[in-house]
């Protein structure tokens, strides 16, 4: 089969330029000698100056103190704006320090996805996915926005200037874009790994030969047929002459007229016209696949046949152990690149305060809503990385049934010896001990509640 094109890096480039608007990618995209870009540095110098500048002027929280008279209001938008400023500097800075790990995914990308295509017949549908990751980061910038435009609405019924709620303002959102930036970062490599893991398992379910489940997650796309169209088409040539007859074969004696091949010719493009249509409308029914829920994966022929070889068989699924382990290293680059940052703002969620006075009311609701956004991010990281996570060990699970269904004696030691790796490696998403999963939920709830009690007993002392 004819070696496909992939391109990984044009993939994740609208992610990579979107952080490197905002600061955190001062670096040049591919690996260089060249480790900084210009435009850059001088993005990163910009803001960085921006965000201490906003960093000094909101210090001073007594603005809020004398709005609320209460003490505790620096658990308000005080505490919420200095601590977002700071983790979004500690973002720039750690941002400076990530481009190796940056460069490694890329380039593990690339190996992966070429192997993907050229050995195992994959369709990545890397302009779909390309696409997908424009629009979720598009989105996270106009929510962001919109968040912004909330923030004033809460700030305008106080007594506060002008100035002050502009600077809260501008605060909030060059703070909070970094965070977002770390977050489209983490998301969009969680699913692109998590996606190369699925067509993984589902190459290793073609062993199941007559399984409804195989047929079933792997879709083969029939490029075959435009193929054989094209064939026929060019069987006829444009060779007329006054002493030429164009021959319609040469395994066949009767010659054709120029009319009848003129026709003949009309009828083959229409054909190839029709098969490109219905070609389209197949492609369009999966041009958004949902990969965090459907398994599906679409190639375009089979690796694993009835007429495949034990050898083959064993060549085949040694280059798939190899693919799966090289994901793994990739799950620990992102670890590496993302997991420091992901825990700083999981501390974002405890800056909140709910003053029940009513000249509090609406810092607490803005509070509690900015909480709210970073609880949901929180969970939403949580559940992409628990799929990716579940799409890894599936591997395991599919390799045990197929050790039911195989009667040779060759490629069962194989698979016992793929299974015994797979099981002593297995992916993590987190940040050095804590590993972020669902208990890690629950025990993050836990900690807010006693939090929470901590600060209603200091609400209730300071009233009686």
């Amino acid at each position: 089969m004819k070696a496909g094109k992939t391109n990984a890096y044009d993939i994740f480039r609208s992610v990579y330029l979107f952080s490197k608007l905002v600061g955190y990618c001062p670096q040049t995209y591919k690996r260089s000698n060249k480790i900084y870009d210009l435009s850059g540095i001088a993005i990163l110098i910009v803001l960085l100056i921006l965000k201490f500048v906003l960093l000094w002027t909101n210090m001073d929280f007594k603005v809020f103190v004398s709005i609320t008279n209460s003490s505790m209001m620096n658990y308000g938008i005080w505490l919420q704006v200095v601590t977002t400023l700071l983790l979004s500097i500690i973002f720039t800075f750690i941002g400076l320090q990530t481009h190796k790990y940056r460069w490694s995914l890329l380039e593990s990308y690339q190996e992966i996805d070429e192997e993907l295509v050229n050995v195992f017949h994959s369709n990545l549908l890397q302009e779909q996915m390309k696409k997908w990751l424009i629009t979720m980061t598009s989105f996270g910038a106009v929510f962001l926005t919109s968040l912004v435009c909330a923030t004033y609405y809460f700030l305008s019924t106080l007594p506060l200037s002008p100035e002050t709620i502009f600077c809260i303002m501008l605060s909030c959102f060059i703070s909070n874009i970094s965070i977002l930036t770390t977050d489209s970062q983490l998301n969009s490599n969680q699913i692109f790994i998590l996606s190369r893991y699925n067509i993984i398992n589902n190459v290793l379910l073609q062993l199941l030969f007559e399984c409804p489940e195989m047929k079933k997650r792997n879709v083969i796309m029939e490029y075959n047929l435009l193929t054989q169209k094209e064939f026929q088409y060019t069987k006829y040539k444009n060779n007329f002459s006054s002493k030429n007859v164009l021959l319609r074969d040469q395994l066949e004696i009767s010659t054709i007229t120029k009319t009848e091949n003129i026709w003949r010719k009309r009828e083959d493009l229409k054909n190839q016209k029709k098969c490109m249509e219905e070609l389209e409308k197949k492609r369009g029914r999966f041009s958004m696949p949902n990969i965090l829920f459907d398994k599906k994966s679409y190639f375009t022929g089979y690796t694993f046949t009835k007429e495949s070889t034990p050898a083959e068989i064993k060549r085949k699924l040694n280059q798939l152990l190899v693919l799966h382990d090289k994901l793994t290293d990739c799950v620990d680059h992102l670890n590496d690149m993302c997991g420091l940052q992901m825990q700083l703002v999981t501390l974002s969620i405890f800056v909140v305060w709910m003053s029940y006075q009513q000249e509090a009311a609406n810092i607490a609701n803005m509070n509690l809503l900015w909480m709210f956004i970073y609880v949901f991010t929180l969970i939403f990281n949580i559940f992409v990385g628990t799929v990716l996570v579940d799409r890894a060990k599936e591997t395991a699970l599919i390799l045990h049934r197929v050790m039911c269904t195989i009667s040779s004696t060759q490629v069962l030691e194989k698979l016992y010896q793929l299974s015994e790796m797979l099981y002593s490696r297995q992916p993590v998403l987190g940040c050095g001990l804590l590993v972020w999963d669902w208990k890690y939920i629950s025990s993050l709830i836990g900690g807010v509640c006693m939090y929470l009690i901590i600060l209603i007993q200091f609400y209730v002392s300071s009233k009686t």
